[in-house]
């Protein structure tokens, strides 16, 4: 705490060359950047000090997680970007940034609260290949010429990367498209796929780069349609209201196969059956003649037909 207020007090005491607000929602974010002072030929390490405790850098060239707060070290074009995220009442305030211990930064950001333009996040469910439209407000921000209007998706980070630059009234790469409207503006995503569903930001930035603040946080999730090509995976899905995947339509076709296969050597026996049936029924038959041929013979032979002069005496 002595720390954070003995740098304040140095920030104070070197004067303040400019100043400037950045609006915040609560449960929202909100990025700016600190800028090396020109005489430093390096910016080895940098605080940054706000009214309740002070943050060092210790990671250069890539995002540095610190709880809430993220912090990126640009060496090569000497500047640091701050992230703070799931804003909070405490997080509200000035905030300076300390180049290599004693240089302190010409700019200070103050964080306000905002009350107008904060919204609720907005769920959105669409199933894939379709088309889905949503508004962002942002009637105080509409038309102030400093400040340019973003959308962006979260990363795996909670970086927020911008998907489109929203500064012509109607701007489109494909599928994303951003139109103006009278209080803010309003992105369609069509043939909505998988890779599409996550989490969404709108707000609004300095026209520099300077800064940028969230206000509204679109969730989009993407289902699947459900495919009738197999009545028992569509049966499955009337009864559980879920949706059928891959692993299920492949668990489908194999039962399928399984089936397919016990029916063929089912008939392959029944067949091999009645062959056997009639092979013996047929050998049965032949002997039974051949029994009735020997039967004649040996009657034959026992009582020989008589002659005419053996009759005769």
């Amino acid at each position: 705490m002595m720390k954070s207020f003995f740098l304040l007090l140095l920030s104070v005491m070197a004067g303040c060359d400019h100043e400037y607000k950045v609006k915040g929602c609560r449960g929202g974010w909100n990025e700016f950047t600190c800028v090396c002072p020109q005489k430093q030929r390096t910016c080895q390490k940098i605080d940054v000090v706000n009214h309740i405790q002070t943050i060092t850098t210790t990671v250069k060239d890539e995002w540095e997680n610190k709880g809430r707060i993220f912090l990126y070290h640009n060496t090569t074009a000497k500047y640091l970007k701050v992230l703070i995220k799931q804003l909070k009442p405490k997080d509200f305030g000035k905030y300076r940034c300390i180049f290599n211990r004693y240089y302190v930064s010409s700019e200070e950001v103050e964080l306000e609260y905002e009350r107008k333009n904060c919204q609720t996040p907005l769920p959105v469910i669409v199933t894939r290949t379709d088309k889905v439209t949503f508004t962002c407000d942002m009637s105080e921000y509409h038309r102030q010429n400093d400040r340019v209007k973003f959308f962006c998706k979260e990363n795996d980070f909670f970086i927020c990367e911008e998907i489109l630059p929203t500064k012509l009234s109607q701007k489109s790469n494909r599928r994303f498209t951003v139109t103006d409207t009278n209080s803010g503006f309003s992105v369609s995503i069509s043939d909505v796929s998988s890779e599409d569903a996550g989490v969404y930001w709108c707000g609004v930035k300095s026209d520099q780069g300077k800064y940028r603040s969230a206000f509204r946080q679109i969730q989009l999730q993407v289902l699947t349609p459900p495919t009738t090509s197999t009545p028992l995976i569509t049966t499955s899905v009337a009864s559980d209201q879920t949706t059928t995947g891959p692993a299920e339509t492949h668990a489908g076709s194999q039962l399928a196969a399984v089936t397919a296969t016990v029916v063929r050597v089912a008939a392959l026996v029944v067949v091999n059956i009645l062959i056997l049936f009639y092979t013996c029924s047929k050998i049965r038959r032949n002997r039974r003649e051949k029994q009735k041929s020997w039967d004649r013979g040996y009657a034959e032979v026992q009582d020989p037909p008589r002659r005419p002069s053996q009759e005769l005496q």
